[in-house]
């Protein structure tokens, strides 16, 4: 028709309007933003429904107390899976793994019935969730899109486990961003207190109360020789206060840390457990094989105490910076990492990724991030996580989450 466009050229029209629009960076945000948040959202109101199942550590923390009340020993599975059959909760029992002074800290919880406590508790995880979303973008300038893409599906969705377990990292997340902040506005006795909070039912954190010295001054040095103190001092407490108590936790986390012992499958996404897996796979001698972790971790606390002193020299304020690398340092060094406790640098990678100037760089490490190989293995493969390994060729993996961190770590030390 003359003077007029024809149906089809009219509808070729729109369509290239709507590709334009479904294409442009702010529509390719707001899905990643909107979608990262439904993800989290789904897995909140899983956690809610079945709460007979989930948070299967908080059950711990709850019954936990319980069984100290009544005179029975805390730390035994076998009472722990007793009451939790009385409660009418699922076979889904994990034993109580902290020091005697948290059985206190979560008294208040076993005061109320388990459902109540079990909500309270999914808030108080979606809280903190919160926090460190906040804070991060708030105080620290990540990019939102970054961190919720992260937060929803990162590093094999550690958030989304932290929140079905009921676990503490995302509390001690928050704790170490709000400290972060208060160091970056010169509040170090702030910083301090919520470093030593956060270390209290976590000793590994506590290395993170070091960060305080950033700007070393002796009052800073005394600060975090309080802060230390105080961790120690409750320690010793529980030692006096409840020595069995205390000699069964210390008992316990032997175990758990399994230094020099057999590699336990992908459950445990360490380097300590990576270096025994490979020299299982070789069939390696052990003593080499924890020589080599032991050298690895020196180097690794070398390389980070060196390259925070050099970005501190440069400049005074590059606290975020140097908080995340330490992040990444002490996650590396640990000697047992669950999939849980990946949260902890979740931050970190969310404000690395968009400053990698090499975008194949960029797009490796974000898409192993973001890949859930250990879903893969479990699922397509048919590995279960605590089975050992025997090939060499499962390894990057089930070992994925360390990778990505590694060289997150490599790409902080760099740009720094």
């Amino acid at each position: 028709m003359l003077g007029g466009k024809s149906g089809s050229v009219r509808l070729f029209d729109a369509a290239k309007e709507v590709t334009a629009w479904a294409s442009s960076p702010r529509t390719i945000r707001t899905a990643v933003l909107v979608t990262s948040a439904l993800l989290l959202i789904v897995q909140a109101a899983a956690i809610a429904i079945r709460w007979r199942w989930y948070q299967y550590d908080f059950r711990a923390y709850y019954i936990g107390p319980k069984l100290a009340a009544i005179g029975e020993d805390p730390y035994s599975i076998d009472a722990l899976v007793r009451m939790s059959a009385s409660l009418g909760l699922e076979s889904n029992n994990n034993p109580f793994v902290y020091p005697p002074h948290m059985l206190a800290v979560f008294a208040p919880f076993s005061v109320l019935p388990y459902p109540v406590a079990y909500g309270l508790w999914l808030f108080l995880q979606i809280a903190a969730l919160s926090t460190v979303f906040l804070v991060a973008t708030k105080r620290f300038d990540i990019d939102r899109v970054w961190l919720a893409a992260f937060l929803a599906m990162g590093l094999n969705g550690t958030v989304a486990g932290c929140l079905r377990s009921g676990q503490l990292t995302l509390m001690f997340t928050a704790l170490t961003l709000l400290a972060a902040s208060s160091l970056s506005r010169g509040h170090a006795g702030r910083a301090t207190i919520l470093l030593t909070i956060a270390a209290l039912p976590k000793i590994w954190t506590a290395p993170m109360i070091g960060l305080v010295l950033c700007r070393p001054t002796f009052h800073r040095l005394m600060l975090v020789t309080l802060g230390c103190g105080v961790i120690l001092s409750v320690l010793a407490v529980d030692y006096f206060w409840v020595p069995d108590y205390s000699d069964r936790f210390v008992a316990r986390a032997h175990r758990i840390s399994q230094i020099g012992a057999q590699p336990i499958g992908f459950i445990d996404g360490s380097l300590h457990n990576l270096t025994r897996t490979v020299g299982h796979a070789l069939n390696l001698n052990n003593h080499l094989v924890l020589a080599c972790w032991v050298i690895s971790v020196s180097i690794i606390v070398f390389a980070t105490l060196s390259s925070c002193i050099r970005i501190l020299r440069r400049d005074l304020h590059q606290i975020t910076h140097v908080v995340f690398l330490a992040s990444l340092g002490l996650i590396l060094i640990n000697p047992r990492v669950l999939f849980y406790q990946w949260c902890f640098v979740v931050p970190a990678i969310a404000f690395l990724a968009p400053k990698i100037k090499s975008r194949i760089l960029q797009v490796l490490l974000v898409g192993i991030s973001l890949t859930p190989t250990l879903y893969i293995n479990r699922y397509l493969f048919d590995i279960d996580l605590p089975q050992r390994v025997e090939s060499i060729v499962a390894i990057p993996w089930g070992f994925s989450n360390l990778i990505a961190v590694f060289a997150f770590w490599l790409v902080a030390r760099r740009i720094g």
